[in-house]
């Protein structure tokens, strides 16, 4: 993981630590500042502290119903000034690590949440990763095919039996689109979600494979690691040598090896999907046993709406 993202997640996750014991103790002070509250309180602990001593002494105290009664008024005084008892007690975020960011040892969850949200918001994705299944305009029945493909793949995240998906067909029929409103759909259940052109993700290997060995730690680990990784447009990067089909290679491999989940948006056929990146790339990208090819049939649908504007 890119170590500086995830030291602004750790800060974030504490902060909210540091302002749960803040609200708490905020809304304590603002009860006791009110006499009646307080005299109650007071008076209420007194009691407990006299049975405790009592007790230590050997002493039977006989202060219980003294002490129900003192709680009883407390209890009353800060119902009659809109407070309750749930009012004082810290409130954690995160109710595993209580917002410390460690749980068993290990970095919580909620910080790993944090961090793919960070990165959900910095990563450059062009406007494209911006839609949902509410924006689908279903005109025909190949729209709402569209639409149950979408939603079925939203449900059934993450699946142990498709990893790569692959979206074909011409310009402008939806690709990009539906892949946005997966991607989206995805993150809203929780996962983590990068959304890059095939031109971002070539210029960010480019940029690793220039760098030093020490200076390239932790370049690669989202793309790698995230839950969904989106590649839109796919054949319109450069043809780098010794980077562009390498890197897409490793990257796909690393993915597929620890269950991963890759959508590609393209206009190439199969045919030239295998013609420019090789049988390699090609086989582990639409494998049969755990790739999905979809070829989006259709207009451009671009074109329609632009006609719908003109006229």
């Amino acid at each position: 993981m890119r170590k500086d993202v995830l030291k602004i997640a750790l800060d974030k996750v504490k902060a909210k630590h540091v302002q749960a014991l803040k609200n708490a103790d905020l809304a304590w002070e603002k009860a006791l500042a009110i006499p009646e509250i307080a005299q109650n309180f007071d008076a209420y602990k007194t009691l407990e502290y006299d049975k405790i001593k009592a007790e230590t002494f050997g002493i039977k105290s006989n202060l219980d119903k003294e002490i129900k009664s003192a709680k009883d008024a407390y209890l009353k005084s800060i119902e009659k000034y809109g407070f309750k008892e749930s009012d004082f007690d810290v409130k954690y975020d995160c109710p595993k690590c209580h917002d410390s960011g460690v749980f068993n040892n290990e970095t919580c969850d909620c910080v790993i949440k944090t961090y793919y949200d960070l990165l959900n918001e910095s990563v450059s994705n062009s406007g494209s990763n911006s839609h949902t299944v509410d924006d689908f305009i279903v005109i025909d029945e190949n729209d709402k095919k569209h639409l149950d493909f979408v939603k079925t793949v939203i449900d059934k995240f993450p699946t142990k039996k498709t990893l790569n998906f692959v979206f074909n067909g011409c310009t402008g029929v939806g690709k990009t689109f539906m892949a946005s409103c997966i991607a989206n759909g995805v993150s809203e259940k929780g996962y983590s979600v990068i959304f890059l052109s095939a031109f971002e993700i070539i210029q960010k290997c480019l940029k690793y494979h220039t760098l030093t060995l020490s200076e390239r730690e932790g370049l690669l680990d989202d793309i790698l690691e995230c839950d969904l990784l989106v590649i839109d447009d796919l054949g319109t990067e450069a043809m780098l040598n010794n980077v562009t089909v390498e890197y897409l290679l490793l990257i796909l491999s690393e993915r597929i090896a620890h269950a991963k989940h890759t959508i590609i948006t393209t206009n190439l056929s199969d045919d030239m999907i295998n013609k420019r990146y090789g049988e390699r790339f090609f086989s582990r990208l639409l494998s049969e046993n755990y790739s999905s090819l979809k070829t989006i049939d259709g207009k451009d649908k671009r074109i329609k709406k632009s006609n719908a504007k003109t006229n």
